[in-house]
């Protein structure tokens, strides 16, 4: 979040005072759970879309995300989008550096 509002991408860290909780231990989970963030506000996709994500989804060379699926976290196993028409291709905003 701080990368997004140093790069004025977003104007306020919305993210500051939350608490993120998990039965696993994370060594950065708040650096995980921002991104996740960015990534469900530049794209629309729902939380277990963003999970069903795999690197072969993510072109940062022609700044593409494929949305083709999703990760069913009580079954462990990817699924379908929830409809046909949640399979999507989403541009990135380029990068400044």
């Amino acid at each position: 979040m701080k990368y997004a509002v140093d790069e004025d991408f977003i104007y306020k860290n919305f993210t500051r005072n939350v608490k993120t909780y998990s039965n696993k231990p994370s060594k950065d989970n708040d650096a995980v759970s921002s991104c996740i963030i960015i990534v469900a506000i530049y794209t629309g996709a729902r939380f277990s879309e963003i999970a069903g994500l795999t690197k072969d989804n993510i072109d940062l060379e022609t700044g593409i995300i494929a949305v083709n699926k999703s990760w069913e976290a009580s079954e462990l196993e990817f699924k379908s989008t929830k409809t046909v028409a949640s399979n999507r291709v989403v541009d990135l905003p380029p990068i400044s550096h």
